[in-house]
């Protein structure tokens, strides 16, 4: 399976943010920001599912590499990234 670090959303953020275990985004006062390895692993535990870029581009990006066949899926232009085909042995996790 594919862990969505890779290609980058709408906001620039890895398409991992909407693929987390946890919906919640931790207040930043609570949740200092060198508690983290990387920028791009704050930006996935900080981009909100509530954003536009979740509604509008990426949790339909997101849904198309799990559940699409590569070669049905529609390309993308998210941002300076082409994510069409980035990944070519998805299987679908319902039947």
């Amino acid at each position: 399976m594919h862990n969505f670090s890779e290609p980058l959303g709408w906001p620039q953020v890895p398409l991992a943010y909407v693929v987390r275990e946890a919906v919640a985004v931790t207040a930043h006062n609570l949740d200092p920001s060198n508690g983290y390895m990387t920028v791009q692993e704050e930006l996935v535990a900080r981009m909100p599912h509530t954003h536009t870029a979740y509604r509008a581009e990426d949790n339909i990006a997101v849904w198309d590499i799990i559940y699409v066949p590569p070669s049905m899926q529609r390309r993308y232009s998210l941002g300076s990234r082409d994510v069409s085909g980035a990944v070519t042995d998805a299987q679908p996790i319902l039947h």
